[in-house]
């Protein structure tokens, strides 16, 4: 999945991902994701640029990352990631997704 100027959102549900796997890359677009706290696969978020990027998920205390001043990457879960979300000079959201009874 490629958007230009235009946002991505993905919202996962369940606790893991079923097929091959998950790419989506935006330019000058927002990212946000939305996860489950219980999620073991891996997921890997870059934003490189000026991309400002804010993890509110519960996940964002363990996870992996860096936040170079050219990319920023933040891995949860299992390596290798099977869901990858990029962005170029678009902010990123990453939040835990709300269960609902």
């Amino acid at each position: 999945m490629k958007a230009e100027n235009g946002p991505i959102s993905v919202d996962l549900l369940g606790a893991a991902w079923q097929g091959p796997g998950l790419e989506a890359r935006t330019e000058n677009g927002p990212l946000a994701l939305q996860l489950p706290g219980n999620y073991r696969m891996g997921i890997r978020v870059e934003a490189s640029g000026h991309s400002p990027m804010s993890c509110k998920a519960s996940e964002c205390r363990e996870a992996r990352k860096s936040w170079d001043e050219d990319l920023r990457w933040i891995e949860f879960g299992s390596e290798p990631a099977t869901v990858k979300l990029y962005t170029v000079n678009g902010p990123v959201s990453i939040r835990s997704r709300s269960v609902e009874f």
